[in-house]
């Protein structure tokens, strides 16, 4: 029984499932058994070609859903995030340029949001300890994950892709969800900023340990 079933339908795999879960919530025989049970048809269902293909369907529904939704948001981000963010960016500068102390605070304060204005060739050159870091996106908002995901390359790196998945995994659960007005995006970002968005990036983004970690200029 610890061989995985060769051929099996997808409908039937799930039967298993859930005949396994159902004598392990009712207490009915060996609990470690229909553990290893529920671990088994779960391993075999998402393995299945045919689930396989309806995952695949479903992003593709969801990617084209949505898509509209996140070139306004990068776009939009583009606008409050200068051209020359990686040369060095003055929380000074950003105020100067018109933009609030609460957004220039934003935008300072999460590097992450200059991706949308970094060359995708060289974000995929970034060191897997500076994306989960330096450039992480647990505090980002829908508008901004919306903004960062479309700006990110097709990791070739498997940490790397692991760490946009996770991102990917947090903007679906958030495009799906009932979401906090604090969770849609920063109540700071209420009008388009000075930065043209379609103006080209000055520099390109540092690689990261590749070439050394780029410090921006703290001093306001």
């Amino acid at each position: 029984r610890d061989k995985e079933p060769v051929s099996v339908s997808l409908a039937s795999a799930r039967k298993h499932l859930q005949k396994a879960a159902e004598l392990l919530l009712a207490g009915e025989g060996n609990a470690h058994a229909h553990e290893k049970e529920i671990e088994r048809w779960d391993k075999v269902i998402q393995s299945h070609p045919e689930q396989i293909m309806k995952e695949e369907a479903a992003r593709t529904l969801w990617l084209e859903t949505h898509a509209g939704d996140r070139a306004e948001a990068r776009r939009f981000i583009r606008s409050l995030v200068p051209p020359g963010v990686w040369n060095g960016v003055k929380l000074a500068d950003l105020e100067g340029h018109g933009l609030s102390k609460a957004c220039a605070k934003r935008i300072f304060q999460t590097p992450a949001l200059w991706l949308c204005r970094a060359e995708a060739e060289r974000v995929a050159k970034f060191h897997v300890a500076d994306l989960r870091g330096r450039y992480a996106y647990d505090r980002l908002t829908l508008l901004e994950l919306r903004a960062v995901f479309v700006s990110l390359p097709a990791f070739s790196d498997e940490a790397k892709a692991s760490w946009k998945q996770g991102l990917e995994d947090k903007l679906r659960q958030f495009e799906t969800g009932d979401l906090p007005p604090s969770k849609v995006k920063p109540a700071c970002f209420d009008v388009e900023g000075p930065f043209d968005p379609d103006a080209d990036d000055a520099v390109m983004a540092p690689a990261a340990r590749e070439v050394g970690v780029l410090t921006p200029v703290t001093a306001a």
